[in-house]
């Protein structure tokens, strides 16, 4: 384990609510067969990371706030990558 990881035994998350979070009826309905890649999440994780602060600013915080309504692509060269 790096230096910089050990830093940061415990991280805490912020939660930042979503704006208009979908009702609970229509959120149970999506999750009751939400299948891969058809029901998405209205929020992200997102964490910082600095060597002399380690891991840092972690959040929950609503998609709005990224302006992201669609899934991401992902660059098959990095997706099939196997170090």
């Amino acid at each position: 384990m790096s230096k910089a990881m050990s830093k940061t035994p415990s991280l805490q998350f912020t939660h930042v609510p979503h704006p208009s979070p979908l009702p609970a009826d229509q959120r149970a309905a999506l999750l009751k067969n939400p299948g891969f890649g058809r029901v998405f999440s209205d929020h992200m994780v997102t964490n910082r990371y600095h060597e002399s602060q380690g891991w840092h600013d972690a959040r929950v915080a609503s998609d709005a706030l990224f302006g992201r309504h669609e899934p991401s692509e992902v660059d098959r060269g990095v997706a099939d990558h196997d170090p």
